[in-house]
């Protein structure tokens, strides 16, 4: 462990996380906060430093923060470190990307590039680099595979957080160090109860869109069809609710840069004959209301992974929209794969199945979820202790 003259917290290692919180995706938010709290328990005294967007600075407690592409700010923080993080989330992919190494050691700031290049930055430092709870999609050119190969092959360590991001590493050609299969960080986040303010009375189901399918901002012609497809879908769906359940539909956003959802869900409240009905919560805008209002509601239907895993923490039933393998993969680790429905079929009588599941006999789902949340939860706790390994750190309460 390398000395640090300011002592860090209680005089700890100094670990840098490189992550994608603070772009306003409050999924990746929550996968933040759930790491800086465990982290905290694993290490004692640690010192955190986190490389994010513009909005990652907002952690309670405060922890020092460095802009992600800003490159020679990570650099300075990882010449810092005792242990350099990158994770959790889901920033490995290049389905809808052109991944150049020329672009990267230009030093292209998009992409997955901003994480990669603070992981060779650490090994060119000896800083060891644990690739923490990561979610791998698709990497459909050989580019990303051979930058993706090339950069997790010298980690120190790495864990996914489902099979499919596993099978996606050994596809493109990582055989070592052997990758662990864990659990997202953010099945961890206290399941008690949060307080929602001006919560609709009655029955509430929260639904979580995404502008699918669109690319560099736009949408092809056969993609435009499935996407006004996928909203009429949602439109009838939240139809459905209030007429048959007497419930309120409310439309969270799971991100806003980039990609918009309140665009999306303010589409679909168009298309609905109760618009009147349908609530856009714009002013859910940070993580802790982001899980207040997840666990308010009585049905989570969402295109994202995360208000799936917020609202699974606090026992809410939740339909997945299976957009991404990733939302399957939960789904099914926490045996509930019935509750999972295609977007590409759009298959209304599947989705008004699965809402009067949740909504007319919620106890079995609860059930289930909690037992998966159970494993899920011993399975992330690996992520941590993996970390303060590394650190040779002993574990909290068992030095003498």
């Amino acid at each position: 462990m390398r000395a640090h003259e300011d002592g860090g917290n209680g005089g700890g290692p100094t670990v840098v996380i490189v992550g994608a919180a603070g772009f306003t995706n409050l999924g990746d938010d929550a996968i933040l906060a759930a790491m800086l709290d465990e982290l905290r328990d694993a290490i004692p005294g640690v010192r955190l430093v986190v490389a994010g967007g513009p909005a990652a600075h907002a952690a309670d407690p405060p922890v020092e923060w460095v802009h992600v592409r800003d490159i020679r700010a990570v650099d300075a923080a990882v010449a810092r470190a005792d242990l350099v993080i990158v994770g959790g989330g889901g920033f490995i992919y290049d389905y809808d990307a052109i991944i150049s190494p020329y672009d990267f050691f230009r030093g292209d700031i998009t992409f997955m590039f901003p994480y990669y290049r603070a992981a060779l930055a650490a090994r060119t430092r000896d800083v060891p680099v644990y690739f923490y709870a990561i979610g791998v999609d698709s990497l459909v050119t050989p580019a990303g595979r051979a930058l993706t190969r090339d950069v997790l092959s010298q980690a120190s360590a790495i864990t996914v957080r489902d099979p499919i991001s596993l099978l996606e590493l050994q596809r493109a050609g990582v055989r070592a160090p052997h990758a662990e299969v864990t659990a997202d960080p953010a099945v961890r986040v206290s399941p008690e109860p949060v307080a929602w303010r001006d919560r609709p009375k009655g029955r509430v189901v929260a639904f979580v869109t995404k502008p699918w399918l669109r690319w560099g901002g736009t949408w092809t012609d056969s993609s435009a069809q499935l996407y006004d497809t996928y909203v009429g879908w949602l439109a009838s769906a939240a139809d459905y609710v209030v007429e048959t359940w007497d419930a309120t539909p409310v439309f969270l956003p799971g991100q806003r840069y980039n990609d918009d959802d309140l665009e999306t869900a303010a589409t679909v409240v168009e298309r609905m004959s109760a618009q009147g009905r349908a609530r856009l919560l714009s002013e859910v805008v940070d993580e802790a209301q982001y899980r207040a209002a997840l666990a308010g509601a009585d049905a989570v239907v969402s295109s994202r992974l995360h208000p799936l895993i917020l609202a699974a923490a606090a026992s809410v039933p939740i339909v997945g929209l299976a957009i991404t393998e990733k939302v399957r993969a939960f789904l099914a680790t926490l045996e509930v794969a019935e509750q999972l429905v295609s977007p590409w079929a759009a298959s209304a009588s599947q989705l008004c199945r699965a809402l009067d599941c949740a909504l007319d006999d919620p106890e079995p789902i609860r059930a289930r979820l909690r037992s998966g949340l159970v494993r899920q939860r011993r399975a992330a706790a690996r992520n941590p202790e993996i970390a303060r390994d590394l650190l040779s750190v002993p574990a909290a309460g068992a030095r003498g």
